[in-house]
């Protein structure tokens, strides 16, 4: 299997799991929403200790932290990531469903142009025609609602430059990951301290919810192992618009299981966001299929 066909397929396997995602945590609605986060980010650090913690990935996570600057990009990326969790659970919890999705969708775009400006990675004419397809869709909404959608905005941001601090952090996918929660336990913890002082933590009094806190870990550390594989193998415009999937699959959960309205002006936001990923895909086939055909040539000759 190519690395570039291994890498499509972590990505679409990440992003239809952060998709669903909404059902799992609609689960947890009696737990406090940064309490959820807590349990994200320890859970996550104990299945993955319990996977890397072997003597090939000491001797990476030490290669890591020898060189500090490789450790500040994945301290940046466990604050990102940490960020981000904590505005997706909060929104979530406050039934912004549709303004969270709004945010997945407006994520890809930021990618877009991280990837170009940062890491010089070419966009080509399908690319930038999708890009301001989908940029004149945010701008139409954004006029439309008649306000700043900083929350969107915020989603959107956070979840792109920890994309882009991912493409930047020479190790696998799994080293990271593990040091990303790592760097974020202490911050959980201090959660969990705060809460367990001022009403205490539901975990263990109740067998479901327990069940569903320690699955947290699962849930989280997951899809994100496969988006940082993805990541390492994918350039970091086509990554962004994988992400399509999840925003499209949590607006059709908003509307569908969780009965949130849609105005007119979002939904015709999205459908024009969406052609403009038809464009990008059909350029991206178009692009592989000259590809390939060079090589084709290059090889008989």
């Amino acid at each position: 299997m190519s690395r570039q066909l291994t890498g499509n397929l972590a990505a679409l396997a990440a992003y239809l799991i952060w998709g669903a995602l909404p059902l799992y945590w609609g689960l947890l609605n009696c737990v406090q929403p940064f309490m959820v986060l807590a349990f994200r980010v320890l859970f996550s650090l104990l299945l993955l200790a319990a996977i890397l913690l072997f003597a090939r990935w000491r001797r990476e996570i030490k290669r890591v932290l020898s060189d500090k600057k490789r450790t500040l990009r994945v301290l940046a990326a466990s604050l990102l990531i940490f960020s981000n969790w904590a505005l997706f659970i909060w929104g979530l919890a406050q039934g912004l469903h549709i303004d969270v999705s709004f945010g997945y969708f407006l994520s890809p775009l930021v990618a877009v142009v991280l990837g170009a400006l940062f890491l010089k990675e070419k966009m080509r004419p399908s690319t930038i025609a999708a890009f301001v397809l989908a940029l004149g869709a945010v701008a139409y909404l954004m006029i439309a609602d008649g306000s700043f959608p900083w929350f969107a905005v915020a989603l959107a941001v956070t979840f792109a430059v920890y994309g882009l601090m991912k493409k930047t952090i020479d190790t696998d996918a799994y080293t990271s990951l593990f040091m990303e929660t790592a760097f974020a336990a202490p911050l959980a913890a201090g959660i969990l301290v705060f809460f367990g002082l001022n009403g205490g933590v539901p975990f263990g009094q109740d067998w479901g919810v327990t069940l569903l806190l320690t699955g947290a870990g699962l849930a989280t550390a997951a899809p994100l192992a496969l988006y940082g594989a993805a990541a390492r193998r994918i350039p970091l415009t086509s990554l962004g618009f994988f992400q399509y999937l999840t925003p499209s699959i949590m607006l059709l959960l908003g509307v569908f299981v969780y009965g949130k309205a849609v105005t007119p002006a979002e939904m015709t936001s999205f459908v024009v966001i969406w052609i403009s990923l038809i464009i990008y895909s059909a350029g991206a086939a178009i692009h592989l299929r000259k590809s390939r055909a060079a090589e084709g040539r290059m090889v008989i000759r």
